[in-house]
């Protein structure tokens, strides 16, 4: 079950549900000092860090850790601590996820808050995605902060380089 709240007194599907998930800015270091970011990609198509809806009981830190886990099975990781950002987006849920969300009678127009922490992922464990996904790619900031699709990823992205270049 997500943490969700229906926030207007409409009937499902038209009523407004805010939803809080958990992602996290993956990265790693070189052998040569440099910093490579993980981007996955989902099925959509669009370009962004592993995160996901929290769970009933579950602490940020707790669905951080399990959404990376099962997105890309990496399991030997260390958030940096003192880095939370967050962003929000609001949308219409359209396609398979909508059918979804009618037939669970839940509202199909979500304002979401996303927060997210920074983790370095060690150890060399290869990422395996989950049927979520399509894609990943390991890159340097530039290259990173370009394949992202969003401007909320762009921007979480460059706090993240930042909190951990001017250090």
């Amino acid at each position: 079950m997500s943490v969700e709240k229906k926030i207007l007194g409409a009937f499902a599907p038209w009523c407004l549900s805010l939803e809080v998930s958990v992602g996290a800015v993956v990265f790693r270091r070189t052998r040569g000092g440099g910093i490579q970011y993980l981007m996955i990609q989902y099925r959509h198509g669009h370009w962004e860090f592993p995160r996901g809806h929290m769970e009933e009981g579950e602490t940020e830190e707790q669905t951080m850790y399990r959404e990376i886990k099962e997105e890309t099975h990496l399991t030997k990781l260390k958030r940096v601590e003192g880095f939370r950002e967050s962003m929000s987006f609001s949308y219409t849920a359209k396609g398979s996820e909508r059918t979804e969300r009618e037939k669970q009678r839940r509202c199909i127009f979500i304002y979401k808050k996303v927060h997210f922490y920074l983790v370095e992922a060690y150890g060399g464990e290869e990422v395996q995605l989950s049927h979520e996904h399509k894609n990943y790619a390991w890159l340097p900031f530039e290259a990173a902060y370009n394949k992202l699709t969003f401007d909320n990823g762009r921007r979480i992205l460059a706090c993240a380089h930042e909190y951990l270049t001017v250090q």
